[in-house]
């Protein structure tokens, strides 16, 4: 059986499913009925023009579309064009085979494939496809109607070519009400409107940019998407998704990166493409999508081995980890900037650009949440590219919050709202919604700290309600409603404040928010206590305690000497010193034992620390590294040497051989595991995978624990009968451990690395 009549048996069988209607659904069908009759009797655009109504009624799930398809193709009285292309369009959608026109139908479908006939007895009667001449099946007569050609080649009646013409119309009127057509339909309606176009006017790459402009300027970003798509613009395609991603939350727009992802893309492009997809799941709260799209980003980045593309992959890790894991985010910034240094940003390359004087005050954030000084310096850098350079708008305007908090921070109020409105205007002007409801928050958080509770609810009651219409980042979610607690604390009302607060604390906890959990726990501990000295209900004594006591814990685990210190701090501010219990046997250190143990060392790790903070030279930091790498050696050293003398002096050796021969072990080793797996993998499989690739296999290894043969092909970039071979190959060399069978075939390293 040929893939048409395949088709035709599916349709046909669904045809069959269901013929009943609802009212809805009756009333387009008789609609269809009379719109079919005026385009064979060649009135259909005088009768939309006397019945607008209904035709807009049939129209407006699709006009958006067939709008944006057009652009300004579309002439001032359109609704007549319109009808005419979604009457053709919905006749196109019964065919079988699924393509959105009516052009290059089979002679087997005339002839004998059933579940064609609806299709084909609508289109040819109403004119819109003519019957082939079928002379050893049929002699018609000559100007013979298609209703009784239809007849005379089926062996039919008419009441059977009416029968389905009537099923016909119920399909078309199914599709026509639907309410969220598929990506599927879309894409289809979207060519069949570019088609009739190009029937009028050729159009080019250059008319699909223009086209796209205009769709980025009426707010219809899908429209936007598919002209670029269809342009090739793959860079300024992966930059709408970006910074739009708020407001994609269709099919359509998922099935464009799909079909753009499997262009041939250059490696920035295919990069940025997949950090818009990180956007897009950050912005749809999948904190496991974001990662993966970002990590794929990242493979393409070392893959390039282009310091620029390492940088700005480097600057989206720390943004991921900015509420997560708040010293790795700062390394990755770190890293971030070393690569952007490195890569030699070109004049004019816009995007560098922006990925480096975003870094540096990214950076300068992180040194602000823990009231650090040292963002100053990194500010300073910013605002010398921002003198010298054109920088976009939208960087401007975050550039404009992160001064805004240092100077909020830094206690000049007017200074901080000066550069927070400034902010606000930037991101009015670009029509940037993300960042004008971050700003929002931001602007409750200074109300909040200027005493002004009332102001600062309305702000983040502005991204509450935003909220409740989806496409918010759960960061912002948690961040409103944590502003909205503060702001009920400090008017008085308890109850409400520790509400809100719990909100945000179980938001955060679904996203895996690091910053913003302790934030919770910190707010709820000091809610707690205060309604406790209010109303003295020993349950919120210690409600309080247990949030407080997970609040620390977060703080010790980031290595936020200021969280913890206000943590620490914090009973005994809201109740005084005489209700927090003395701490038998135990002094309050803020620094870590080893800062007293061994004191030298640690205050080596520290100094050095300070200086990666700070951009340099890649030999400033190395040494940095290795200073701090000498200092753990010699706490080791130190600590071994104790172990020793406690063994040998109370005859426990014969005890300890094998933690002392583990330990021996760890400090001569020279390479870490993935080392020794590349070496020897290098060894017995360059002839099979390369370099770049044999690096990225292991890390994945290493990471995922093992690989299938679709994931090594995607890895190394080789077709699946080829990385069936190659698998094959180091599985041999045992370097490789097959497990499981069929479509669960997986392999994993082996327990200990092969030999060379």
């Amino acid at each position: 059986m040929s893939k048409v009549e395949a088709a035709a048996v599916v349709v046909e069988r669904e045809a069959l499913a269901g013929d009943s209607l609802d009212g809805p659904h009756d009333l387009a069908a008789r609609l269809l009925d009379t719109a079919l009759q005026a385009e064979r009797n060649g009135n259909l655009l005088d009768l939309v023009r006397q019945r607008p109504g209904a035709a807009r009624w049939l129209l407006r799930h699709h006009e958006r579309v067939i709008r944006g398809t057009a652009g300004e193709s579309m002439p001032d009285d359109a609704l007549p064009m319109m009808a005419r292309w979604l009457l053709r369009w919905l006749t196109s959608q019964l065919r079988p085979d699924g393509e959105p026109h009516l052009d290059g139908i089979p002679d087997a479908a005339w002839l004998h494939l059933n579940a064609w006939r609806p299709m084909l007895a609508i289109a040819a009667v109403a004119g819109f496809v003519a019957v082939p001449d079928f002379p050893r099946h049929y002699r018609r007569r000559s100007g013979e109607p298609a209703l009784e050609n239809l007849c005379g080649l089926w062996g039919v009646g008419q009441s059977t070519v009416y029968r389905l013409m009537d099923r016909a119309r119920r399909q078309m009127a199914r599709v026509a009400l639907e309410a969220s057509p598929s990506a599927a339909r879309r894409f289809g309606l979207r060519a069949a409107v570019a088609g009739e176009l190009v029937r009028q006017a050729p159009i080019d790459a250059a008319w699909h940019v223009h086209q796209a402009d205009g769709s980025l300027s009426r707010a219809d970003v899908a429209s936007a998407l598919w002209h670029l798509w269809r342009a090739g613009e793959w860079l300024r395609f992966a930059r709408v998704v970006s910074s739009h991603a708020s407001e994609l939350g269709g099919a359509e727009a998922d099935a464009l990166i799909e079909r753009v992802q499997a262009q041939a893309l250059s490696p920035r492009a295919a990069m940025n493409l997949w950090l818009a997809r990180a956007q897009l799941a950050r912005t749809r709260g999948s904190t496991d999508g974001e990662l993966r799209a970002i990590e794929r980003a990242r493979q393409t980045a070392q893959a390039a081995q282009v310091p620029l593309l390492q940088g700005i992959v480097q600057g989206a890790l720390g943004k991921f980890y900015e509420s997560r894991d708040a010293e790795r985010a700062v390394a990755c910034y770190q890293d971030g900037v070393e690569f952007l240094r490195r890569g030699g940003r070109e004049a004019g390359d816009v995007d560098a650009l922006e990925h480096e004087i975003t870094t540096y005050f990214r950076l300068a954030w992180m040194y602000l949440l823990r009231n650090d000084e040292r963002s100053r310096g990194l500010l300073d850098l910013a605002e010398e590219l921002r003198a010298r350079e054109q920088v976009p708008d939208a960087v401007l305007g975050a550039l404009e919050q992160v001064w805004a908090e240092y100077w909020r921070r830094g206690g000049n109020h007017a200074r901080s709202l000066e550069h927070r409105y400034r902010a606000l205007t930037v991101f009015e002007r670009i029509g940037e919604r993300r960042s004008i409801l971050t700003t929002y928050l931001n602007l409750a958080v200074n109300y909040n700290t200027m005493g002004s509770p009332e102001r600062a609810i309305r702000f983040a009651e502005l991204v509450l309600q935003e909220a409740q219409q989806g496409g918010i980042a759960p960061e912002s979610q948690v961040n409103a409603h944590l502003a909205v607690g503060t702001s009920l604390f400090l008017l008085g009302r308890l109850d409400e404040s520790i509400e809100a607060y719990s909100v945000g604390l179980h938001l955060s906890e679904q996203a895996d928010l690091r910053l913003q959990r302790f934030r919770a726990h910190y707010n709820l501990a000091e809610a707690h206590y205060a309604r406790f000295r209010d109303e003295h209900a020993a349950d919120d004594e210690s409600a309080g305690d247990g949030h407080a006591a997970a609040a620390l814990a977060s703080a010790e685990a980031d290595g936020n000497a200021a969280h913890r210190d206000a943590v620490r701090r914090l009973k005994a501010d809201v109740l005084g010193a005489a209700h927090v219990p003395e701490r038998s046997g135990e002094t309050e250190v803020l620094t870590p034992a080893e800062a007293v143990v061994h004191a030298d060392e640690w205050a080596e790790v520290q100094r050095q620390r300070q200086s990666l903070s700070i951009p340099a030279q890649p030999e400033v930091h190395a040494r940095a590294h290795l200073a701090i790498a000498q200092a753990y050696t010699a706490i080791a050293a130190k600590e071994r040497e104790a172990a020793l003398a406690l063994v040998e002096h109370n005859g426990l050796r014969a005890r300890f051989v094998a933690e002392l021969d583990s330990l021996r072990q760890t400090f001569e080793r020279e390479l870490t595991r993935e080392q020794q797996l590349a070496a020897a993998w290098q060894q017995t499989s360059a002839d099979v995978v390369g370099d770049t690739h044999r690096a990225t296999l292991i890390a994945h290894l290493l990471r995922d624990g093992s690989v299938n043969k679709s994931a090594y092909g995607e890895l190394c970039g080789v077709a699946p009968a080829t990385a069936s071979k190659h698998l094959g190959l180091l599985t041999e060399r045992g370097l490789l451990v097959q497990r499981g069978k069929g479509p669960a075939t997986r392999y994993e390293l082996p327990s200990t690395p092969a030999a060379g």
